[in-house]
C-alpha cells in the first residue's frame, strides 16, 4: 500500500539465518547444523525443539520486532503473529491473510518443495485458521479468484481507515 514500509518477520529471520555468525554457532550448538531447511525439520517433529529454536530465534530479534511496533506507518508482515502473543495488541489493526487448506497445501507443496507430510508436521505446528480468524481484525481470504483477491486487497485501505478511527474514537 502506498505510504507504508513494508516489513516483512519472514525476512528478518532469514537475514539472522545468512548474518549473524553468533547466531548460526548457537544453532550449531543445538541442532547439529545452521542451514535452515535442516534444523526445520528437526524442530517440526519434536515440539520441545521446536520451542527451544522459537527461543533462540526470538532472543535474537526481539529488539528489532519491538522497534517495527513503534514505527508509524508499516505493514508488518507476520506469519507466526499469533504463536508469539508477546505482541499482540501491540498493532493498531491484524489483517490475516489465508486461504483453505487445500489451497493452502497445494501452495506450499508447490513454492517450497516439500513433502506432504512436512507439510502436515509445519501445519500442526500453528494455530489452526478459525482461531487466527477469530483474534484478526480482517480476514483477506485468498482461496478465491485473482478477481475476488484483488478487489478484497483494493478494499483493504479503506477497512483499515475505518477499523483505527473507530479505535481511535
Amino acid at each position: 500500500m502506498p505510504g507504508y514500509e513494508l516489513v516483512s518477520a519472514d525476512q528478518m529471520v532469514h537475514d539472522l539465518y545468512a548474518s549473524n555468525a553468533q547466531f548460526r554457532a548457537d544453532l550449531v550448538k543445538r541442532f547439529g547444523t545452521a542451514e535452515r531447511k535442516e534444523v526445520s525439520m528437526i524442530v517440526f517433529e519434536n515440539p520441545a525443539r521446536r520451542l527451544e529454536l522459537v527461543t533462540l530465534s526470538w532472543a535474537y530479534l526481539a529488539q528489532a520486532v519491538d522497534a517495527v511496533f513503534e514505527k508509524p506507518d508499516v505493514i508488518f508482515e507476520f506469519p507466526l503473529f499469533f504463536e508469539h502473543p508477546h505482541w499482540i495488541g501491540r498493532p493498531d489493526a491484524v489483517v490475516l491473510v489465508g486461504c483453505d487448506e487445500p489451497t493452502q497445501r497445494a501452495r506450499v507443496l508447490e513454492r517450497d518443495g516439500i513433502s506432504p507430510d512436512n507439510f502436515e508436521r509445519i501445519k500442526r505446528a500453528q494455530l489452526p485458521l478459525d482461531e487466527k480468524v477469530e483474534k484478526a481484525d480482517i480476514y483477506l481470504d485468498t482461496s478465491g479468484s485473482l478477481d475476488s483477491v484483488l478487489k478484497a486487497v483494493a478494499d483493504l485501505p479503506e477497512k483499515l481507515r475505518s477499523l483505527v478511527l473507530t479505535a481511535v474514537s
